[in-house]
């Protein structure tokens, strides 16, 4: 890797998962002894990956991180933030999410203006007045007024589990809808914000450990299956859809070892609300592993110069 390549971490979204992607970071930040905010010029993120972005680029470490989220997730799903049980609202309130998010990042930071935050960033959150999935960044005017807080919760804002954010009479939803991978979108950003060139890009991307297909029993669905058959099933088949074309595309895009793929199929699947001691262990287990497994790659060690 070039002086002149231009480094880019993307962080994919799944909610109580993102503690994969922290321990991953962590454990990067840790074995290199470099932070991620000296070493990346674009931080971007979906959901719970847009969250981990931008305090990154607020100049937190991947291990405060890491700790804060083990400490204050739970509080984030537990029994005081859920709603009592109808079709009609969302599982979740978003008090639980705020106060993390004040916990994480402290009052002044989480209030702040995005403006004020120096590294460029963006986060993805679907624009329900339009239908678009906007890129939020401090690199654009039309959000430097957005706090932290505005911008952390309009990329969150997953559907069934938790209110819709409005911002400025705009309601927004979490980036996942239409980007859970936000990879492409950073591509697509780096050129048209900064005028990088496709080869001149450096892309480390982290998901967030996902279950086997044979987990999700894709395989039970018949050729005529309607709403019984499918349940969730729909959901996890759109995502894990994306997800791979996505990473497809992005390797295709970027020959000669220009983009890392950092993710791990867990041993079970995992709601993005399970919070539960295993959930947690196998998380951090999950993570410590991908360290393990790619921290002496060409690429890990030339992106962290």
């Amino acid at each position: 890797m070039t002086a002149k390549a231009y480094r880019v971490l993307a962080l994919s979204g799944g909610g109580y998962r993102g503690l994969y992607t922290a321990t991953v970071l962590a454990g990067l930040e840790e074995h290199t002894g470099r932070q991620l905010y000296d070493c990346c010029d674009l931080l971007c993120g979906t959901s719970i990956g847009g969250i981990i972005a931008i305090g990154l680029a607020a100049g937190l470490k991947s291990k405060d991180m890491a700790k804060a989220f083990v400490t204050h997730g739970g509080k984030i799903f537990n029994k005081g933030a859920m709603r009592s049980a109808n079709v009609w609202t969302a599982k979740y309130n978003a008090r639980g999410l705020e106060r993390t998010l004040e916990l994480m990042f402290g009052k002044a930071l989480v209030f702040s203006e995005l403006s004020k935050i120096g590294k460029p960033f963006f986060l993805t959150a679907v624009n329900l007045n339009t239908g678009a999935t906007e890129l939020i960044s401090n690199t654009d005017r039309d959000y430097e007024q957005w706090t932290v807080m505005d911008a952390a919760r309009a990329t969150s804002a997953a559907p069934v589990y938790f209110p819709l954010k409005e911002v400025n009479g705009v309601l927004y939803a979490d980036g996942g809808v239409g980007c859970n991978v936000p990879d492409m979108a950073a591509f697509s950003f780096s050129s048209r914000k900064f005028q990088k060139e496709p080869e001149r890009i450096h892309m480390l991307s982290v998901g967030t450990g996902y279950a086997d297909a044979a987990e999700v029993q894709y395989t039970q669905l018949k050729a005529d299956s309607g709403y019984a058959r499918w349940g969730t099933k729909l959901v996890d088949i759109v995502g894990d859809a994306q997800r791979n074309l996505i990473i497809e595309q992005c390797e295709n895009m970027t020959a000669r070892g220009r983009y890392l793929r950092l993710d791990c199929a867990l041993p079970r699947k995992l709601a993005l609300d399970e919070t539960s001691i295993e959930a947690t262990k196998m998380l951090i287990k999950a993570g410590n592993n991908s360290v393990n497994q790619h921290m002496q790659t060409p690429f890990i060690q030339s992106f962290f110069i």
